[in-house]
């Protein structure tokens, strides 16, 4: 007897439900080019913080398990600020490997709720041999990207 899989793609909400507006197409392209979880090409990362097709993914889930995202989201929020201490710290300490820790842990952590740019950024941080002022800068774009994430998810649950 064979069981047929439901269509994940039928019960994710667009950006425009979302996000109130229509965006070109914003599906991200696995590249396979670039380790880590976002796998993202460049030229392919969304316009916005958050990614619609993976945030969206994450919504379709509440249905059935109800205050998921709620918990997900505290969760994922106390962990970025805590990563992002710990990268801080590690740079001023030119603690590579921490530097290195922090950033894969944050990685995951952003490509899990669709945080897709931040992912990148903690990618290279991860893998892209940075040097010191390139590794000062990352941080400092990942913490204005943080900002944004925030200011998104704020916006999301306002809409409840």
């Amino acid at each position: 007897m064979k069981t047929e899989m439901p269509d994940a793609q039928a019960a994710t909400p667009t950006y425009g439900e979302l996000y109130g507006t229509t965006i070109p197409s914003l599906r991200a392209r696995r590249s396979g080019l670039v380790p880590g979880a976002s796998g993202v090409a460049p030229g392919s990362m969304p316009i916005g913080p958050l990614d619609a097709i993976v945030f969206g993914r994450l919504v379709a889930l509440e249905s059935g398990a109800p205050g998921f995202l709620a918990e997900l989201l505290a969760e994922f929020e106390s962990g970025v600020d805590q990563r992002l201490t710990a990268l801080r710290d590690a740079l001023r300490a030119s603690n590579l490997e921490a530097l290195a820790f922090a950033a894969h842990s944050l990685r995951g952590s952003c490509g899990t709720v669709g945080a897709l740019r931040m992912a990148a950024l903690a990618n290279s941080l991860e893998y892209g041999k940075p040097t010191r002022t390139q590794r000062r800068a990352l941080v400092g774009q990942l913490e204005t990207e943080w900002a944004a994430v925030r200011s998104a998810l704020d916006e999301v649950r306002s809409r409840d």
